[in-house]
């Protein structure tokens, strides 16, 4: 399968060269565009000005100083790597509930479904301050289930938006398809030099969404959709504008 992987965590990521390794282990065509370094949480974001670096990093893999989303853009329309699966991960940490809005990773992905090729988004949930030992260890097992299921993600993925699969920390209890769940940060904001730095704190969750799955151990399976219409409120603004 032609499979064009990136990341929002960088070309250095271990999520990523275990996946790149895994997927060219199992003979499929490989084509790495990721950005230059870490680009966690910049969303859907797309350059518009300015120059963006491309540069070799051996073959079919380029770094680029640009974002996710000018990863999938650049490696289609630039590069002429015409994909069957769009791989995005595999991230460090989860995305689920409203980390979706944010990751750059699955903003890859879903870019990859707006281009029209099934894609998925690939995260390892971890602890804080795991070992990185363990850590390289989640990523491999990830890499290697991510590898026997790729075939199901791709016809699941081209049924909807983009799948949001995302790995447990600790042993697998099973696989769940689930929405997101409801979730929010309630962060805080410190002085420093020239400005204010963010504290993340832990998300506040409710519901049988995705991070409380993910929570007691489960891999879950999330589709998610491009068009961000509110179709069931449609009828009810049209008969409120239409009274006025």
């Amino acid at each position: 399968m032609k499979i064009l992987l990136t990341n929002d965590d960088g070309i250095q990521s271990e999520g990523l060269i275990s996946l790149a390794s895994a997927l060219k282990n199992e003979g499929h065509e490989v084509f790495v565009a990721a950005p230059t370094g870490n680009r966690s949480a910049v969303s859907h974001q797309l350059t518009m000005r300015g120059a963006i670096s491309v540069e070799p990093r051996g073959e079919n893999i380029y770094a680029i100083g640009g974002s996710p989303v000018d990863c999938v853009l650049i490696s289609m329309f630039s590069l002429g790597f015409s994909p069957e699966l769009v791989l995005a991960g595999i991230n460090y940490g989860g995305n689920v509930g409203s980390d979706v809005l944010y990751s750059g990773t699955v903003a890859a992905a879903l870019e990859g479904a707006q281009s029209g090729v099934p894609s998925v988004a690939v995260s390892q949930f971890l602890r804080p301050n795991e070992p990185r030992e363990e850590i390289g260890e989640k990523f491999r097992r990830a890499a290697k289930i991510a590898c026997e299921n790729l075939s199901l993600w791709r016809e699941l993925a081209a049924k909807t938006g983009a799948l949001n699969v995302n790995f447990p920390d600790g042993e697998i209890a099973g696989i769940r398809v689930c929405p997101l769940s409801k979730t929010i940060y309630k962060s805080s904001y410190s002085p420093t030099e020239g400005g204010l730095t963010m504290d993340l704190n832990p998300p506040e969750s409710t519901g049988e969404g995705d991070f409380t799955l993910l929570r007691r151990g489960y891999l879950t399976l999330t589709p998610l959709l491009l068009d961000l219409t509110d179709r069931a409120a449609l009828s009810a603004m049209e008969e409120t504008c239409k009274s006025r």
